[in-house]
């Protein structure tokens, strides 16, 4: 898999999301976590503009069902942002250690869900 390929799968799949109006680039300086494929970062709570952080050592060796799903699986988090920053308003009201396991919880069932949709998304759209 080359930058130029995972840059055009990044921008295909933009638009087939229905994310034409966000500004997202990827960043091919700093990597995702250890131990990530990928990660998005999201610029603000209410911008629409993000990065996108890769493998930068594994994404070389990516086929391109891999690359489409993990470039899906990180736009599709663009779609929950708000979702996510719902959940997060009550974090203050809720003790430390009730809110730790609460949002060990509800980040395993978001990326469950992110992942399963990204899945479907890539089958029924057909890989780039």
């Amino acid at each position: 898999m080359t930058k130029a390929k995972i840059e055009q799968i990044v921008r295909v799949w933009q638009s087939r999301l229905k994310l034409d109006h966000w500004r997202i680039t990827v960043d091919w300086q700093r990597p995702s976590p250890p131990g990530s494929y990928a990660e998005v970062i999201l610029e603000g709570d209410t911008y629409d503009v993000a990065t996108v952080r890769l493998d930068l050592r594994g994404y070389p060796k990516w086929d391109q069902r891999m690359a489409n799903e993990t470039i899906v699986h990180e736009l599709v988090h663009l779609h929950e942002r708000d979702l996510r920053f719902a959940i997060t308003s009550a974090e203050d009201m809720v003790a430390k250690p009730a809110w730790a396991l609460y949002w060990d919880r509800v980040t395993h069932e978001r990326e469950g869900l992110v992942d399963r949709v990204a899945t479907v998304l890539v089958e029924l759209g057909g890989l780039v």
